[in-house]
C-alpha cells in the first residue's frame, strides 16, 4: 500500500518518485537478509510503477510523449534566459542559436 501512495504521490510531487525508490531499495535490503520475500519485493514494484506507468501512457495518448511532464530543456531554457551570459558560459556551436539577443531581457518568471 506504500509503495501505491508513493506512486501516487510522485504524480503530484515529484519527491514521491525518490522515495519510492528508497522504499525500494530497503525492500532489496531486507530481501537480502531475508526479512522480506520475493514476491513482497515485487508486489512493491508493480504497486508503485503502477500509477506512473498509467499516468504516462495517459499523458503519451494527450501530448505523443511517454512522460510525466513536458517540463524539458526548453522549459529549462526558459528559466536561465533571463540571466544567461553566453559570453561568459561560451556554449558550444550547436547551441549558440539559444542565446539571448543582446539589450534588455524580460524575466523569465513574467
Amino acid at each position: 500500500m506504500a509503495a501505491f501512495l508513493l506512486g501516487v504521490s510522485a504524480l503530484l510531487w515529484p519527491v514521491g518518485l525518490v522515495l519510492l525508490a528508497v522504499l525500494l531499495v530497503v525492500l532489496l535490503g531486507a530481501l537480502l537478509i531475508r526479512r522480506a520475500g520475493v514476491v513482497t519485493v515485487v508486489a512493491a514494484l508493480l504497486a508503485g510503477a503502477a500509477p506512473v506507468a498509467a499516468y504516462s501512457a495517459w499523458f503519451s495518448q494527450h501530448e505523443h510523449q511517454f512522460s510525466v511532464t513536458r517540463s524539458d530543456g526548453v522549459h529549462l531554457w526558459s528559466r536561465t534566459m533571463s540571466f544567461a551570459n553566453c559570453a561568459v558560459i561560451k556554449p558550444p556551436a550547436g547551441e549558440r542559436a539559444l542565446c539571448p539577443p543582446t539589450g534588455p531581457r524580460v524575466a523569465a518568471s513574467l
